[in-house]
């Protein structure tokens, strides 16, 4: 598969393996992915207002290259997600975590809100790390992104304010790159 622009809603009920670059588009109205996603290309969503829901594996059995979840409806992530590029969330829609692990080989930029619904390590390979608003959640937060100084870590908004994080592991003792901070609150 290799995209599809509606202007009504999608819904993807079996695994889909990308064959191409594949964009999904459609005109403010939720895009449903109720299966897995494999393939090494680049997947772009752009719903506008609409939502996205990912309830399977993305990426764990055929990493996906670049992705890029658009529009400013809420995404929901559900499952390990596995890429060999980078990943980006954009618009004001917040972002819900309900798997278990995020991991790429380039940057990871999340633009809105994160909500974690389950422990969740985010993973880059030597290279940034960026959340642009707050992360909340009562679970365990943990990141890594490797041994280089271009791998910096950056957390502009306030972690567990309005729902303690139950703990917060920022890096490891191999990470080099700069670690930014407004403010962390968790339970453990």
């Amino acid at each position: 598969l290799s995209g599809v622009t509606t202007t009504g809603a999608q819904t993807y009920g079996v695994p889909i393996t990308l064959g191409g670059n594949a964009t999904f588009a459609t005109t403010n109205s939720n895009i449903t992915f109720d299966s897995t996603i494999n393939g090494a290309y680049t997947l772009t969503t752009a719903p506008g207002s609409g939502t996205q829901t990912f309830t399977g594996n993305v990426g764990a059995t055929t990493a996906l290259s670049n992705i890029s979840l658009g529009g400013t409806g809420t995404k929901t992530l559900t499952g390990t997600w596995q890429g060999s590029g980078t990943l980006a969330t954009t618009g004001s829609g917040g972002v819900s975590i309900n798997g278990g692990s995020i991991t790429t080989t380039g940057a990871q930029t999340y633009a809105g809100a994160v909500t974690l619904g389950a422990d969740t390590t985010f993973t880059t390979t030597n290279a940034a790390l960026t959340f642009d608003s707050t992360i909340n959640g009562g679970y365990a937060l943990t990141t890594t992104a490797g041994a280089s100084s271009t791998a910096a870590q950056t957390f502009s908004g306030v972690m567990g304010g309005t729902t303690a994080l139950t703990s917060a592991t920022l890096g490891s003792s191999t990470n080099t790159g700069a670690l930014t901070l407004r403010s962390v609150t968790t339970t453990g």
